[in-house]
């Protein structure tokens, strides 16, 4: 153990594959199924699969890459299996807006799940979120969640006041800065002053 139970809050993906092995446990069904019989069906995430062999992003993709111990861009490759319920999927920017915008309402849960998890706290480590809790970040006002892995780094945000998602996708990872967050941060000001339709 890192620390004591309560003495810090720390963003692990650990905690997003024993979840998994729970969900798979209490539903008797392989993660996989769940996800689309629960998430991607009822949201109509057509363009969204969760991977279970390395050969099922098919089609055109974009190429992912790190920068090396010596800076140098180098391609990576796309066994997002090994991710597995910590991020085994590949989206396209208008599914991602459709779950954001569930994710960030609670559009799939009861009001009393969704109240908890929208009571977030400082992270004392992980992804730049202004607080974390119950697998939604914070920032700027708006909720969702980052995710990076693979030469790919991803931002989802959903503001519930202007009803507005925003979803942004880079083919890059491990540089200095999660990208999308930092874009993110720019633009938000300027989003949070869009008239709502």
């Amino acid at each position: 153990a890192q620390f004591a139970p309560g003495e810090q809050k720390v963003y692990t993906n650990t905690n997003t594959l024993l979840i998994g092995a729970v969900v798979a446990e209490a539903t008797g069904q392989p993660f996989a199924e769940v996800i689309q019989e629960r998430i991607l069906s009822p949201l109509d995430l057509t363009d969204t699969t969760y991977l279970t062999t390395p050969d099922e992003w098919s089609g055109p993709h974009p190429t992912g890459y790190q920068p090396n111990d010596k800076g140098v861009l180098e391609e990576q490759g796309n066994n997002f299996t090994v991710l597995a319920e910590a991020g085994a999927m590949t989206s396209t920017l208008a599914d991602m807006c459709t779950w954001g915008t569930a994710l960030g309402s609670g559009e799939l849960l009861n009001d009393e799940t969704q109240a908890a998890r929208l009571v977030g706290q400082p992270l004392d480590k992980g992804p730049e979120y202004d607080e974390y809790d119950l697998g939604v970040g914070e920032l700027e006002g708006w909720v969702g969640h980052t995710g990076e892995g693979f030469g790919h780094t991803v931002l989802v945000m959903h503001n519930e006041q202007t009803g507005m998602t925003v979803a942004t996708g880079m083919n890059i990872s491990k540089a200095s800065a999660h990208a999308p967050t930092r874009f993110f941060r720019e633009i938000a000001p300027v989003l949070d002053t869009v008239p709502v339709v």
